[in-house]
């Protein structure tokens, strides 16, 4: 739909719907706009457009933030002058968009452009949950990088956010069974975000979990910080024990050692109860990975691969394609015994396969 027949429909729109779409049109630099073509249904050329998309990654890539931001935000226009308001087409300019916002710490403009990409994102793709989920685990990257970029209130206010999202994701692709291979790595992603708020130093900071809509804080809401840090807990052991659960369900490729994968699923669990101060359940979980191992043909590389090498904990991807001993090998460093505990954060770190039989009871 053209700007020209998005003006036809405007009255079938919702005020808030509205308001919304003009206010984002509004955000842009009237400067960008004058250099655009001047009648309102004319369109801008695919050279142009690509000169455009050019220019703003090139100055983005060479740090130039401000001049990319400008280009963008011309860019974007005229993909929604040629496009319409309301077109896919507008998603990798926006994905851009956001991300030039947060290397600008422009945490105003940057909440504008997440809420229109969220809301845009429902409207293209409520009856597509693939693309839905695809979409809301966008959003939810960027609201992590901008935590990253944060403190206080604002940083958990976004990890919040940012989780919210990939369970709206985990939601949408719940309702197609041939896509639950997409769900694991989400949860797994999701118990991630449990620990990180957690051990964040605005732990205590939970009404973001009741009430999300603002990044402030509502005076009592908040749960004491070992209720919170209970509860996560229990939230994230159940989550891991849902992927291990998944996973021995299913058939695996006959290509892929099952034993490497369930091996590694058991080392997840017990780096959870490590990363919550548990080290002896999370001995009992690594001694079990190991056994489950030994049973393999890649026995050696298996155990070099989960506790040969430095794992820094929390672990954030699944890894469970490796399909042979040379895969699964990952020419580890040879770690004195004990080293790794010897660090002043041990619960951040998967031990070395010789440290299990000495940890102390």
């Amino acid at each position: 739909m053209s700007v020209c027949q998005s003006l036809k429909t405007v009255k079938r729109l919702t005020s808030n719907t509205l308001f919304f779409a003009l206010g984002m049109l509004l955000m842009i630099n009237p400067s960008v706009a004058d250099q655009l073509p001047a009648t309102g249904c004319n369109t801008v050329s695919l050279d142009r457009l690509s000169t455009l998309q050019a220019t703003a990654r090139q100055l983005h890539n060479l740090g130039q933030f401000d001049q990319a931001l400008s280009t963008y935000n011309e860019l974007f226009l005229a993909v929604r002058l040629n496009d319409g308001l309301f077109s896919e087409q507008q998603l990798p300019v926006l994905d851009r968009l956001l991300a030039v916002n947060i290397d600008l710490s422009a945490w105003d403009s940057l909440n504008q452009y997440l809420n229109y990409h969220e809301w845009l994102t429902h409207r293209l793709f409520s009856k597509n949950p693939v693309a839905l989920a695809e979409q809301l685990q966008v959003n939810s990257q960027h609201r992590h990088n901008a935590a990253n970029r944060l403190e206080g209130p604002q940083r958990s206010w976004h990890l919040v956010q940012a989780r919210t999202q990939l369970w709206r994701a985990v939601s949408a692709l719940e309702t197609l069974p041939d896509e639950a291979d997409r769900l694991p790595p989400l949860w797994l992603k999701i118990a991630n975000f449990h620990y990180e708020l957690t051990h964040d130093s605005q732990r205590w900071l939970t009404s973001f979990e009741n009430r999300t809509d603002e990044p402030v804080m509502i005076s009592g809401w908040a749960l004491g910080g070992d209720e919170v840090e209970q509860r996560s807990y229990e939230i994230g052991a159940e989550l891991l024990q849902k992927i291990s659960t998944y996973y021995r369900s299913r058939e695996l490729p006959p290509e892929i050692d099952r034993y490497f994968s369930e091996a590694t699923l058991i080392s997840l669990q017990g780096d959870w109860e490590l990363l919550f101060d548990q080290p002896q359940r999370a001995k009992q979980f690594y001694r079990e990975a190991l056994s489950i191992a030994s049973r393999s043909s890649c026995a050696v590389d298996i155990r070099e691969a989960l506790f040969g090498q430095t794992v820094l904990l929390p672990v954030t991807d699944l890894g469970l394609g490796r399909s042979s001993c040379s895969e699964t090998s990952l020419n580890a460093a040879d770690i004195p015994v004990g080293l790794l505990f010897d660090n002043t954060e041990t619960n951040r770190y998967r031990p070395h396969w010789r440290t299990l039989e000495d940890l102390d009871e």
